[in-house]
């Protein structure tokens, strides 16, 4: 029913919910849901029918269709329709999903019959799921309920397939009389909705099946017959229905045969469709069935393989002998059993026993699943196999078996091979072993539990149970390997398939040979692994499947917890239980090979291991056990430990020496261990050798000698006496003793206790006996040797001594460990502080004593002692050297007593003193405490050991060498002082001399207060004068005179270091100096401080050097008169030392050099012009100008900060003696750039104000070459001049003394208005006229202004004077610009408070009248400042310098003057007097007023814009002023002119505004202003102004070809219209005359109304025009002659109609009668009637109508043909005959007239054609009258 109900939905249900959608959407969607509503019509009409063949299809569009749906609506139609694809496809659970979401839908809208519908859809295929999943109960709800909500719908054609699935689902409960009942309802349905007979064949098989269940097969007939006529219209799935059932009536029937040719057609019919698989394999089940009911088994056979795919004609089935009735009985007794089964289970029918098989089989239903139903269906199944049926139709079973297998990948053809016999028998064994496993396995519970993890593990016994008879299985034992290659092969593919690596595992499926294993025999080995499997299990606590799932899934195994002792030993009992498997004995060598080559390739073994002898399978299989053995002891060692902490605690080093000695035990090892040791240690050597660039080898023949079962002993008790150590350190973990190395812990001296030696001593005396050690020491010796060429050349060593010699050396020095050890000097090994160490002179010699007898050291003497005494020479820093010759003959033995008798007397030292250790020794000169021991009883018997060294035979070769090494020590007090040379030209006996000399030297200087100075650090009377004895003393030492040169060149060189000056001279520069009278200078020099000291009361030599560390000089006390002369006069005498004369230049180069690292470059100086002889006569005036400033009071100023009194003529005085300097003379352009770049960066880059920024630029811009042929002396003296003009300043401003500069300065009273006064103003110039006179002033801003200017600078052409001639013009701008209170703007004073003062103005403009700056230059001026304006404007246009050519300053200046009267003038009567007032004025529109509005002020304006006009500067500007002007209008107000300005010349420009100006003055004089603004009057009898500002409009330059442009312009910018006119066909000058006729005709209509001011024209009664009185006749003439050029204007006609919207309103009263732009369709139409218009008011004034209205004149009864003519003219109008127009005329006088017009019914009225009636109407009228 379910199958048929899912094929039987049509698309119209579509259409019904399409219907139902559109109630439910907004009204102001109704259209576009409307039209997606039809959309999802048209889709189900067309896709309806493939639903059922191709769905998924179908699926993707609705769904597709979805997405681009707006409507929720109409999207959940598209989604409801993939519900039917899902039940096609079987797709449930999506069905499912789909379902719940149009629900969520439906829950949120509101309740409508729309929404019943589509719940409706959804309750229904909610049924059909129900119903596939046997859930009828559910099933007939839900189709009930479906029903209900579509009778609430509105679409009720689709209820009877509802009500289809009621029957159905009541049928399939067995209540097939409620089921009839629901069919004949559906078919009254169909019949009271008129439905087509094709929709109700579903309808008759339906109730032709509940007549086959009842087995009335007449009835079944009659309804299926009716159902059968429309089978052609039925769609595919309803055909198959069908015949499948009308096939199932027969087959009840018993007619088979009828039966068979249904159950055929159905086959052939769904054959063709991929997704009626199922329907064509039940096609293919039945026709087998029927088969099998007549006996055909062939073709039964034939049928059912067809359904599982297997090829029957490959097999032979033997049906010959079977006795098919008494296998029925059989058949009977196991379908009993089924039925008992079931029974006991109550399943009730065949349908649910499948829906049960089905739950549980996907574990999805458990109810059946007990112990009880496993055993009896077991039982079933072993009755099954003894069906004779069963057993003739196994080999198609077993064939359909394996083909399954193989299609899932699990190839076991082989089992085809087995006899039925042999598959019968595997069967039986197969359900005897699943007994075991519900029985003792107990299977079921854990299968019920779906395998639960709180469940235990499977009884360890019945699962060992299970091994034998699984491995008896034929299928198993007779394979021949080929299962166990098949699961191999498998097992590979899914170890692999997710690896992304494509590698092989390196055993393939050959290597195990599963072919030869018996595997019966094999049951021991898989046993032992369950035991391990299960004694691993029960250690670790893995009791449930939960914790083996968790173990497997976590990868336990790597967990620590798992990693202990217990588990280890299981494993290692495990390896020896499977030792025996033949599995294991087939892959062993293979795995032993795939180790090598793993061990190698992945670095395990460092080293290649290629080439290890191939074992047998019995060693390596003995192997098992020893490796087993070894790794209980690396797990007693703490293996497992280390794997989870990566450390072992608690190691035991005595079980590491076993597992080395047990190492040797294994045939991998012993077979191989030659060959693993020569490889070994060829490669660590390699690596050593690759490090230190050595070739140490071993060769395999000397590896042969080893005995290595014996090395194996001596590595292995090295090893164990480690342990010794280990615990002395408590090196008890492994991470210890890495910790040990990484901090190496045993780098330092405390590590080496007495213990820890003699440990030490026991492993190298165990490690000497190792033959490895013995065959690589010499090697080992000669790296050492080599190791420490670069320290000592020990080359004489190489090779020098045996192996024995070696081996033996090493057991004497492990004897000298423990004495070292105790001596204290083992620390020193390890770079402890020499300092720190107790001197202890017993154990230094017990050291000597052990080591004297080592042969590396005797037997090599001389070769150790010179390399060992140049080692001394070169930690003294000597550059003496040794040979081996100078020590031939000695012995170490022999200089060994010698050394210990100078020990002797250095005892005696020490004794006498507290010193013991040798920071002690070495702290005397460091800590100055050998002040302390500066006397005799230390002094001698230092002596005497001294003279005891010198009786040494090696002691005595160091003599010469020591001697130089003291001058090093003298010179360690003076740092890279080189003395070397002293030495070059004296033999021992001077040197001798000297020592003596320098010895007495000493004594002589310790009796002038050495020891005092050395104890007190002062000598308290320090006698310069005796100081000075003793510098000429220092000439007598022989090491002097010859080498002074040379030494003056190295104490100059050890100050260059020093100070960092460039000293550097060669000794020949000092040659040819009298030395002796030098240091008479030096001398004197020194001889000058006496007077200082005594002048300040200095006495001792800390008052000297304290004056020097306390800086007391600088203190103002220290120079008085005498010690400020003292000090000149040594620079005096210094500067005639000639040492220092030579020297000075470099001095003048470190002075420049620090200052250059100060920013301040001077090193031009350095370019060698400036000699030393000038720098000496620099340093006398420099002396001069100091003595200037002591008078000057220059302490008091560097002291006190503080001047009395400006002494300007000490200042001039200073000045004028600076102007002789040589350098300023040599280099003064150089120093005034110096001064201007220390300016720029020292003082301008910290001033981040404009003004610094303008600065900056100015200096930069400066060269060198601006002071060229600039003479000092002048610039000085213009200079004198400058100090006298500003001390002028200072006296009128109160500025007497430093302080009040600096409290003016700080103050910045300079930076105040106040500050500047007529009287400062007039000071102030003669400074800037005093500074002019400096040419350096002038270079400076000549070139500076370039440099502010940049781009705009201006000065480039003017000469250095006339800029200077400038700078004094510019100073008499200063005394105007301060009367005129312009100086407030510098101080940022509003200029809107700035009173205006014109003529100090024009006072400073003529004061520039004939600068430079302004008339050569004026050109690039007048560039630059519109340059920079237009910028500022942000202007596109350019000037050009050329632009200005011609132009002057003093051209321009009269009427920049004129115009400035004119302005003066203007301010004077509207009584302005500041800025502000000005600006008010403009702001308040003041000038609009009557009172300033005047004639007078006009014309003073404009004389002022005239005078401004006559500029040629401004006349050149035009062209660019009004072409930004337009382009600004164009950006910002969207006014586009720009064509009127594009292409207009300067002259053309300048005559259009002289014109406008001339235009103006006129209409001021006609009063146009007062007319404009104050009511009053113009003369009416003269327009002559008003016409030529008309011909001046029409005249200008820049309209000449733009009039029709600017036009359209205006229209757009009045929002008229955005569409240009094109007015290319308009005459201006036509234009222009017919602007002149309406001026003279509005001219006479302001004359004849009276109007002659503005308020009496805006009040002018405009019906005055049209009403008849006196001066009817002169308006209707007048208004004749407007509309005549009205009529003949271009412009008009063109405009008029645009114009009129904008101004006419469209809900006026008045609009159908004034709304022009209504009443007619084109301009032409206006003029036309306007022109019309001109001729009847021509006749209307000819007629005279006042005459005979109101003075009774004669009615114009003589005037017929004009008055025809007007009634023609008037009938014919546009304006009377367009469409409507006599309607809405009407209309609207209807409202002006008050009267009832409506009736008045004027439709059908043609005027045009009446006007013929009214010309006869009036000439009947007119000969009626005058008849």
């Amino acid at each position: 029913m379910g199958e048929r109900m899912d094929k039987r939905i049509r698309f119209y249900i579509y259409w019904i919910l399409g219907f139902v959608l559109l109630g439910a959407c907004a009204p102001g969607d109704k259209e576009d849901v409307y039209t997606e509503m039809r959309a999802f019509e048209d889709f189900s009409r067309i896709n309806g029918d493939s639903v059922a063949i191709v769905p998924r299809k179908v699926r993707l569009k609705a769904l597709q269709k979805m997405e681009e749906a707006k409507d929720s609506l109409v999207k959940y139609n598209y989604l409801a329709m993939t519900l039917k694809t899902y039940l096609i496809t079987s797709q449930l659970d999506s069905a499912q999903i789909v379902i719940q979401q149009i629900h969520d839908f439906i829950e949120r809208q509101h309740s409508s019959s729309q929404m019943a519908d589509l719940e409706s859809e959804c309750f229904n295929m909610k049924g059909n799921i129900f119903a596939r999943v046997g859930n009828m109960d559910s099933a007939e709800i839900c189709f009930r309920k479906a029903y209900e909500l579509r009778m609430r719908g509105t679409r009720i054609e689709v209820v009877p397939d509802i009500l289809m699935n009621l029957a159905d689902a009541n049928n399939r409960l067995g209540k097939l009389d409620i089921g009839a009942a629901w069919y004949r309802r559906a078919l009254l349905m169909c019949d009271s909705l008129h439905m087509a007979s094709t929709k109700k064949p579903p309808i008759y098989y339906g109730l032709a099946q509940v007549y086959v269940t009842m087995r009335d097969f007449e009835q079944c007939d009659y309804y299926y017959n009716l159902a059968g006529e429309s089978y052609d219209n039925m769609l595919p799935y309803e055909k198959y229905i069908y015949l499948n059932n009308r096939g199932t009536s027969y087959y009840y029937r018993e007619d088979y045969q009828t039966a068979i040719k249904y159950f055929q057609k159905v086959i052939d019919l769904v054959e063709g469709y991929d997704d009626m698989s199922f329907e064509l394999n039940l096609g293919r089940l039945n026709l087998g069935d029927c088969y099998l009911q007549l006996n055909k088994v062939d073709l039964a056979v034939k049928y059912v393989a067809k359904l599982v795919k297997v090829d029957v004609t490959a097999s032979k089935y033997d049906f010959e002998g079977i006795d098919w009735q008494a296998e029925k009985a059989n058949y009977k007794d196991i379908i009993n059993d089924i039925v008992d089964l079931a029974i006991a289970n109550n399943i009730k029918d065949y349908k649910q026993l499948v829906e049960v098989i089905d739950g549980i089989i996907k574990v999805t239903d458990t109810t059946y699943v007990t112990d009880a139903n496993a055993n009896e269906l077991l039982n079933i199944l072993d009755k099954i196999v003894d069906v004779k049926v069963i057993d003739a139709i196994i080999p198609l079973a077993v064939k359909f078996g394996v083909k399954t297998l193989g299609e899932k990948g699990y190839t076991v053809d082989y089992i085809n091979s087995l006899t039925n016999e042999e598959l019968v028998e595997d069967f039986h064994s197969i359900v005897n072993i699943a007994h075991i496993a519900v029985d003792d396995l107990e299977i079921v519970k854990y299968y019920n539990k779906k395998f639960a993890n709180d469940l235990e593990l499977p009884n360890e016994d019945a699962v060992k149970s299970l091994v034998k008879p699984i491995l008896e299985l034929n299928i198993i034992s007779k394979a021949e390997g080929k299962l166990a290659t098949m699961l191999y092969n498998k097992l590979m593919e899914q170890l692999t398939k997710n690896s992304e690596e494509d590698k092989e595992f390196f055993l393939t499926v050959e290597d195990f040979k599963f072919e030869t294993i018996d595997w019966v025999n094999e049951e021991t080995t898989i046993i032992a692994i369950i035991d391990a499997i299960y004694d691993a299990a029960r250690i670790n606590s893995l009791d449930t499947l939960g914790s083996i799932s968790d173990f497997i899934k976590n990868q336990g195994y790597k967990e620590a917890k798992y990693h202990n002792d217990r588990t280890g030993r299981v494993l290692t009992a495990l390896l020896r239980n499977i030792k025996d498997s033949q599995i294991i004995a087939n892959i062993i060598e293979k795995c032993y090979k795939f180790g090598l080559s793993l061990a190698e390739s992945s670095g395990v073994v460092p080293f290649s291991i290629n080439g290890m002898a191939d074992l047998s399978k019995e060693l390596l299989i003995a192997d098992i056990d020893v490796l087993a053995d070894i790794l209980d002891e690396a797990i007693e060692f703490g293996a497992l430990q280390y794997i989870d902490d990566k450390d072992i605690v608690g190691i035991d080093a005595t079980i590491a020496g076993k597992i080395v000695k047990h190492l040797y035990q294994l045939n991998v090892v012993k077979e191989n261990i030659e060959l693993l040791a020569y490889r070994a240690m060829n490669y660590y050597l390699g690596l050593f050798n690759d490090k230190n660039g050595t070739n140490i080898t071993v060769h395999y023949s000397e590896i042969q000698s080893v005995d290595f079962a014996n090395e194996f002993e001596v590595i292995g008790n090295a090893v164990s006496a480690l342990d010794v150590l280990l615990k002395e350190k408590s090196l008890t973990s492994i991470s210890s003793i890495k910790k040990l190395f990484e901090n190496k812990g045993y780098n330092n001296a405390d590590f080496f206790t007495v213990v820890t030696g003699e440990a030490l001593s026991s492993v190298l005396n165990s490690l000497a006996d190792s033959q490895l050690l013995e065959l690589v020491i010499v090697d080992f010796a000669n790296f050492g040797i080599d190791k420490l060429k670069d320290k000592a050349d020990l080359t004489p060593l190489k090779d020098a001594f045996t192996a024995e010699e070696l081996v033996a050396d090493i057991k004497a020095i492990s004897g000298a460990i423990v004495p070292a050890i105790q001596a204290n000097l083992v620390g020193l090994a390890f770079k402890a502080p020499v300092e720190e160490l107790v001197i202890n002179l017993e154990a230094y010699r017990q050291i000597v004593n052990e080591i004297q007898s080592l042969n590396v050291i005797n037997k090599k003497y001389d070769v150790l002692a010179s390399i060992l005494g140049n080692k001394l020479l070169e930690a003294l820093k000597s550059n003496d050297t040794f040979n081996e010759n100078d020590f031939t003959g000695m012995s170490f033995a022999e200089d060994a007593s010698a050394i210990m008798e100078a020990l002797d007397y250095l005892r005696v030292a020490l004794e006498s003193t507290d010193l013991t250790t040798v920071s002690d020794i070495t702290n005397l000169f460091k800590d100055n405490k050998y002040k302390l021991y500066a006397y005799e009883n230390i002094v001698n018997p230092l002596a005497s050991a001294i003279e005891s060294l010198l009786g040494a035979k090696t002691v005595s070769v160091f003599l010469k060498p020591m001697a130089r090494i003291g001058l090093d020590k003298v010179s360690e007090k003076l740092p890279e002082l080189e003395l070397e040379f002293l030495l070059n030209h004296v033999d021992k006996e001077e040197l001798v001399s000297d020592g003596r000399l320098l010895v007495a030297y000493v004594r002589d200087a310790m009796d002038l207060g050495v020891l005092e100075l050395v104890r007190t650090n002062d000598i308290a009377n320090f006698d310069v004068l005796k100081l000075a004895d003793m510098v000429e003393g220092l000439y007598g030492f022989n090491i002097l005179h010859e080498n002074m040169p040379r030494l003056l060149e190295n104490v100059l060189k050890y100050l260059d270091k020093k100070v960092k000056i460039d000293l550097v001279f060669e000794a020949n520069d000092f040659a040819g100096i009298n030395y002796q009278e030098e240091f008479g200078k030096l001398a004197d020099i020194i001889r000058e401080v006496k007077p200082l000291m005594e002048s300040v009361n200095y006495k001792s030599l800390s008052n000297l050097t304290n004056c020097i560390k306390n800086k007391d000089y600088t203190v103002k006390n220290f120079f008085n008169q005498t010690a400020y002369n003292a000090l000149i006069n040594m620079i005096d005498k210094v500067a005639d030392v000639e040492t220092i004369v030579i020297i000075s230049p470099r001095l003048v180069d470190y002075a420049v050099n620090e200052v250059y690292k100060k920013d301040i470059d001077i090193r031009f100086i350095q370019d060698g012009s400036y000699a030393k002889e000038l720098i000496a006569q620099d340093v006398h005036t420099i002396a001069n100008v100091a003595r200037i400033a002591y008078s000057f009071g220059i302490i008091d100023l560097l002291f006190d900060n503080e001047l009395a009194n400006i002494d300007e003529v000490a200042i001039n005085q200073m000045i004028g003696e600076l102007a002789n300097l040589n350098v300023l003379n040599l280099y003064y352009s150089k120093f005034v750039m110096v001064g201007l770049d220390y300016l720029e960066t020292k003082v301008l880059s910290k001033n981040d104000t404009k003004a610094g920024e303008q600065l900056t630029k100015a200096i930069k811009n400066i060269k060198e070459e601006d002071f060229v042929g600039i003479n000092l002396a002048d610039d000085f003296a213009g200079l004198q001049n400058v100090v006298t003009a500003v001390k002028k300043l200072m006296n009128a401003k109160n500025i007497v003394s430093y302080t009040d500069v600096m409290l003016f300065l700080d103050a910045k009273d300079y930076n105040k208005k106040e500050f500047y006064n007529v009287e400062t103003g007039e000071i102030l110039a003669e400074v800037i006229r005093s500074a002019s006179d400096i040419k350096t002033i002038a270079a400076i801003v000549k070139a500076g202004s370039e440099g502010i200017l940049g781009e705009y600078e201006v000065t480039s052409t003017l000469t250095r004077d006339e800029v200077a001639l400038d700078i004094r013009a510019i100073a008499d701008l200063i005394v105007p610009a301060i009367k005129s209170d312009l100086i407030g703007l510098a101080f940022k004073e509003s200029y809107k408070e700035l009173e205006l003062h014109i003529d100090e103005y024009k006072q400073m403009l003529a004061a520039l009248e004939d600068t430079y700056i302004l008339n050569k230059a004026y050109d690039k001026v007048a560039n630059d400042v519109m340059t920079l304006v237009l910028k500022k404007l942000n202007a596109k246009q350019k000037v050009a310098i050329s632009d200005f050519e011609g132009i002057t300053y003093k051209a321009e200046l009269p009427h920049l003057l004129s115009a400035l009267d004119e302005f003066k003038s203007l301010i004077t009567n509207t009584n302005i007097k500041t800025v502000n007032e000005l600006l008010d004025f403009m702001k308040d529109k003041s000038y609009k007023t009557e009172e300033y509005a005047t004639r007078e002020n006009a014309d003073l304006v404009l004389n002022m814009v005239n005078a401004i006009v006559d500029t040629r500067t401004l006349q050149v500007l035009l062209p660019v002023l009004t072409q930004h002007i337009s382009n600004y209008l164009n950006a910002k107000k969207n006014l586009d002119v720009r064509y009127l300005f594009e292409y207009a010349t300067s002259e053309e420009l300048t005559a259009d505004v002289k014109a406008i100006i001339n235009c103006a003055y006129e209409l001021v004089d006609d009063n146009m202003i007062a007319f404009a603004l104050f009511k009053g009057e113009i003369d009416l009898t003269d327009f002559s102004s008003i016409n030529n500002a008309i011909d001046t409009i029409h005249s200008l330059n820049i309209l000449k070809y733009n009039k029709g442009e600017l036009v359209n312009t205006i229209l757009e910018k009045l929002k008229i219209t955005e569409t240009p006119i094109d007015l290319s066909d308009v005459d201006w000058d036509t234009e222009n005359a017919n602007i002149h006729v309406l001026v003279d005709n509005v001219q006479r209509l302001l004359s004849v109304y009276g109007a002659n001011t503005l308020p009496l024209i805006k009040a002018m009664d405009l019906s005055k025009f049209v009403k008849i009185g006196k001066n009817s006749n002169e308006y209707f003439d007048i208004l004749s002659n407007i509309t005549n050029v009205l009529s003949n204007s271009k412009l008009f006609e063109k405009t008029a109609l645009i114009v009129a919207p904008k101004y006419l309103k469209a809900d006026s009263k008045y609009a159908a009668l004034t709304n022009i732009h209504t009443i007619y369709a084109n301009g032409v139409e206006l003029t036309t009637d306007l022109a019309n218009l001109s001729t009847v008011l021509g006749i209307v004034r000819d007629l005279d109508l006042n005459g005979f209205l109101r003075n009774g004149n004669d009615y114009p009864f003589n005037k017929v043909d004009e008055i025809t003519t007007l009634i023609n003219l008037v009938c014919n109008t546009y304006y009377l005959n367009n469409e409507n127009r006599l309607s809405e005329i009407i209309a609207c006088v209807d409202k002006l007239v008050k009267q009832d017009l409506s009736v008045v019914d004027v439709a059908g009225i043609d005027l045009a054609s009446d006007a013929p009636k009214f010309v006869e109407m009036y000439e009947f009228f007119v000969e009626i009258s005058t008849s």
